[in-house]
């Protein structure tokens, strides 16, 4: 019994994880249309986390072809590729 207690707490909050995630995810997304140059300090202080979270979040929006970076680390600019949540 004390098992499946255990399951449904931790479903609960991976689900509550997981909508969190999303909505910084979506953040990002939003700061980066308004702002193809921001930096990832620039994009932690309008969203409130820090630098290490963005980029986190920045390789994960990367990897899964959401957007991508033109140029080089200066003077480049984000290009977003797709806004969709899935």
């Amino acid at each position: 019994m004390k098992r499946i207690f255990v399951s449904s707490v931790q479903k609960e909050f991976a689900e509550k994880l997981g909508e969190k995630l999303g909505e910084r995810r979506r953040n990002i997304l939003k700061v980066l249309k308004a702002n193809s140059e921001a930096t990832i300090a620039e994009i932690a202080e309008e969203i409130g986390v820090s630098e290490t979270a963005i980029e986190k979040n920045l390789s994960w929006l990367k990897a899964r072809g959401r957007i991508r970076r033109i140029g080089g680390a200066r003077g480049g600019h984000w290009e977003v590729v797709c806004t969709e949540s899935s």
